[in-house]
């Protein structure tokens, strides 16, 4: 059995037009001179499950449900392979924004409200995906920690119809945990 090593130190072409000999010639690699093509990330864009909108700038899955608690809606996430949202950019916390938004100009107090996964344990803020707190998007005021009882957070995603209260909208707010939020936003990775 014979087997036929080919050492391109001529162009590819050339090598394919001359008559291919019985022998090897072996060269060190001092007389040959290679380059290849400098590879580009070709990985291919996440896609997510039915329901789910697919963020690019995260290569994550989001998804807004409707009417819960802190601590449920987290369980709901987590049901679904994910936690509530971690945000770590103002472009993602746009996104969530505008992913949760009703387009409702609302007078109650959580109507324009969407639960994310920032949660005070032992005075310390921490996400509940266990992400690092990089960013932070607070409204005016806040985090105030009114009587010691509010340790979640929401976005507020929609406008409050109460003008002094309308600089805070896209912006964080802490809250007590047990109120029922109009949404809130679960994340997962994507798949590949």
């Amino acid at each position: 059995m014979k087997f036929l090593i080919l050492i391109f130190a001529t162009p590819l072409a050339e090598a394919f037009t001359k008559p291919i000999s019985n022998e090897l010639t072996f060269r060190s690699s001092d007389q040959c001179s290679c380059s290849c093509p400098k590879c580009t990330n070709t990985a291919h864009p996440g896609y997510c499950e039915s329901g789910w909108t697919y963020y690019n700038e995260t290569d994550a899955c989001y998804k807004n449900l409707l009417n819960s608690d802190f601590n449920n809606a987290e369980k709901v996430c987590i049901t679904t392979g994910g936690h509530l949202t971690s945000i770590h950019s103002e472009e993602e916390n746009f996104f969530i924004a505008e992913l949760a938004r009703s387009g409702i100009s609302h007078t109650d107090c959580c109507g324009w409200a969407t639960w994310i996964g920032l949660k005070r344990y032992n005075g310390s803020w921490a996400w509940t995906d266990g992400t690092t707190v990089d960013f932070v998007k607070w409204g005016p005021g806040e985090p105030n920690n009114w009587e010691n009882s509010q340790d979640c957070v929401f976005v507020a995603a929609d406008f409050y119809a109460d003008q002094k209260k309308a600089a805070g909208h896209q912006k964080w707010s802490d809250y007590g945990c047990t109120v029922s939020m109009r949404s809130y936003v679960c994340k997962k990775n994507a798949l590949h």
